[in-house]
């Protein structure tokens, strides 16, 4: 079984199962996901907030959350840009 999230894409249309992603860190992501980020500063980024800086554990998580977004959504602005291959309504 595959761990991590479900590609929103199949190989071609008479796929039943959304096709298995192709990425070169796969199995790491996977790890990932089960044993946490393996750069050890991410960690000491969160206890030095948490600690030095009384943020809650939620609070770091949304920041880290809000960020990755961030990332994604300019990711996405320039693959796809606005009137480029989409149709607005």
């Amino acid at each position: 079984m595959t761990r991590g999230p479900k590609p929103d894409c199949t190989i071609d249309s008479h796929a039943e199962e959304p096709a298995t992603p192709n990425h070169p860190d796969q199995h790491a992501l996977i790890d990932w996901g089960i044993f946490g980020p393996k750069d050890p500063r991410i960690e000491q980024l969160v206890w030095k907030l948490a600690y030095g800086h009384g943020l809650r554990l939620t609070e770091i998580e949304a920041s880290i959350v809000e960020a990755l977004e961030g990332i994604l959504h300019r990711s996405e602005a320039t693959l796809h840009p606005k009137g480029e291959g989409t149709t607005e309504l």
